[in-house]
């Protein structure tokens, strides 16, 4: 290992199996100008690493780990962080003898457009199966409380946030497509006037679906549904769902949303009428409750 001179003066393409040994070495030769390490995308590429998602094509076409002609790496430490706390290896593309004098390079990488996981996948309603799939794994793989979840977080612990990866989303995707599409469509059936809330609304079904309260969600859906989108305006649309909340204005925010939702369909479920449902808190408390116990079934 130590026999591995990186100080290569010209342009050096090596392929490369990286053992957490040699992902340590590295970081030791790590660019004192890296960029700040983001925690969040180590535990990522760790997970996927340890569970065999890694995709290696990853770094064998489009992002090999750079050195510069002084032995220091530009590229790739979130990779070899992650090599090191999975304890798995990975194969990549390493560029030794990169040309940076002045410490630019930087500047260059990273700047493509992103494909994010809705352009990876060939499924209808690209971009809602990919934001439900992704709460679907943070609801059943996390340990986060209700609404860290309901937004995709897996787990928050001192202000150290865990999202899933692309590679996970994408599997779960492949796995549960028949599952997403059905809650697309009875989202948007309850969602229909509000626009920007639409993803609340599916939240709301997701979540109703995941803790096994879904007996009722279908007829939920078309009757409650129906009495939002049949009024004739979406100042009639909001004054019915504020009728959830004693009247209280509308309140456009997802958290208030899935409060009024959940509120509703629990009124639903168990035959009851009432003027003002539940307080939100209520809910959240009720929901997460069930978030739990779903968890460890």
């Amino acid at each position: 290992m130590a026999n591995m001179n990186l100080k290569y003066r010209t342009l050096t393409e090596k392929v490369l199996n990286v053992t957490p040994e040699l992902a340590s070495w590295f970081m030791e030769n790590n660019y004192s100008n890296n960029r700040k390490v983001r925690a969040t995308k180590v535990s990522q590429y760790a997970s996927d690493m340890k569970e065999g998602r890694w995709d290696k094509r990853i770094s064998m076409i489009q992002d090999p780990i750079i050195f510069n002609t002084s032995g220091y790496m530009e590229n790739g430490q979130h990779r070899c962080l992650a090599c090191i706390q999975s304890g798995s290896s990975f194969e990549t593309r390493v560029l030794f003898g990169v040309y940076d004098p002045d410490g630019s390079l930087y500047r260059s990488m990273d700047n493509g457009c992103v494909r994010n996981t809705a352009d990876l996948v060939d499924v209808p309603n690209a971009n809602s199966v990919s934001a439900l799939a992704r709460t679907y794994v943070a609801l059943s793989e996390g340990d986060a409380p209700l609404l860290s979840a309901i937004q995709g977080k897996m787990t928050v612990v001192k202000k150290k946030i865990t999202t899933p990866s692309k590679a996970r989303i994408i599997e779960t995707i492949n796995e549960k497509t028949e599952l997403f599409e059905k809650i697309h469509s009875l989202g948007i059936k309850l969602a229909s006037p509000f626009g920007r809330q639409r993803g609340a609304f599916k939240d709301a079904v997701l979540l109703i679906e995941f803790v096994g309260r879904g007996d009722v969600l279908e007829e939920f859906t078309e009757d409650f549904g129906s009495s939002i989108s049949t009024n004739p305006s979406i100042i009639a649309c909001k004054s019915y769902m504020t009728k959830c909340f004693c009247n209280k204005n509308f309140d456009s925010s997802p958290r208030w949303v899935l409060g009024c939702v959940l509120s509703a369909y629990e009124h639903y479920r168990s035959k009851t009428t009432a003027s003002c449902y539940n307080k939100l808190e209520a809910a959240y408390e009720k929901y997460d409750k069930f978030l739990k116990e779903a968890r460890t079934r």
